[in-house]
């Protein structure tokens, strides 16, 4: 994928036009490394929030208990991919070539949270409304 290929995804996220099958693990992931990418940590999950939460709402999805926003995910993949980038010194030129070492890396893997959840707990009501630290 390219950058440009990138940008328009994101573009399309944030102005609610993205085909829901379009809304990807990938496309998830990155989002979140753009945005920790441009906006760092901090900012990123502040801005990202309340996008996916507004996204799902555009699909006509709900964020409840059950589907739509999950904050235990949400802060997991953004530290996970900070501390990514953080290691290796990726910031707002991250170029295609880091970006593609990014999604073949162990940690970009859909099965990743795993490692530090489990199933029953990832999927609690607790962890999709509010942040359940992982060991490390």
């Amino acid at each position: 994928m390219t950058l440009a290929d990138i940008h328009r995804l994101i573009e399309k996220f944030e102005d609610r036009s993205l085909p829901k099958e379009e809304w990807t693990h990938e496309a998830h992931l990155l989002t979140a490394l753009m945005y920790v990418c441009k906006y760092g940590r901090d900012k990123a999950l502040c801005l990202i929030r309340p996008r996916i939460i507004t996204y799902n709402h555009s699909l006509g999805g709900i964020n409840d208990e059950n589907g739509g926003y999950h904050e235990t995910l949400t802060v997991f993949w953004i530290d996970t991919i900070h501390d990514y980038c953080q290691r290796k010194n990726l910031g707002p030129d991250v170029n295609e070539q880091q970006i593609a070492e990014f999604l073949s890396d162990p940690v970009a893997s859909k099965t990743y949270p795993f490692e530090f959840y489990s199933e029953q707990q990832l999927m609690s009501v607790e962890a999709r409304s509010r942040y359940i630290s992982h060991k490390i």
